[in-house]
């Protein structure tokens, strides 16, 4: 695969991010290289080829690999999704830590002042019991739509749908969906 100029452009300019032009040459002259914010949108603009030694320094100071600036626009579609998936799991990884903390800390402090409470607030309104698990199925309830549709898509031989479908089926293996508690 030969990736031309341009290619590189679109790609410098969709692992820049939020940063600016500007800011992005300021960044690359702190690392001893004469850019300014000319020189940015020139290699985005595939008007000026952008040096091995400028690369190395463009990913270390955009903190993305050296892949992404090279790759086609398939592959960066699918990086970017990989991307969205990592920082999704993150996200969920720490919202989880957060109901589980709030949960702790709802169950301190119940125990003190358990018998002022009124009758919406008994048993801490139902979270003591909940579970992450109860929320996930609610939102899969909720959000997922039809079961006998859940998870199966047109091209039912395409690998990379077979692979998404395994998960559901983790899921709900019967293929359906749990009744709700």
């Amino acid at each position: 695969m030969s990736v031309d100029d341009e290619q590189i452009g679109k790609n410098f300019t969709r692992l820049r991010g939020d940063l600016s032009q500007k800011e992005v040459a300021e960044l690359m002259r702190a690392r001893g290289f004469r850019w300014s914010q000319a020189t940015v949108w020139s290699i985005e603009k595939g008007e000026r080829p952008l040096r091995l030694s400028e690369a190395q320094a463009v990913v270390e100071v955009l903190g993305q690999p050296f892949f992404d600036l090279t790759a086609d626009d398939g592959e960066a579609v699918v990086d970017a999704w990989m991307r969205e998936c990592s920082n999704a799991s993150k996200a969920l990884e720490a919202a989880v830590d957060r109901f589980e903390q709030a949960r702790m800390q709802l169950a301190l402090t119940y125990r003190h002042v358990e018998g002022k409470l009124r009758r919406k607030h008994e048993d801490g309104g139902g979270w003591l019991r909940t579970t992450v698990e109860d929320v996930v199925r609610e939102h899969r309830e909720r959000d997922r739509g039809d079961e006998s549709l859940m998870g199966q898509f047109v091209d039912a031989n395409d690998p990379w749908l077979i692979a998404y479908n395994e998960t559901i089926e983790k899921e709900y293996p019967s293929g359906e969906r749990p009744a709700a508690s």
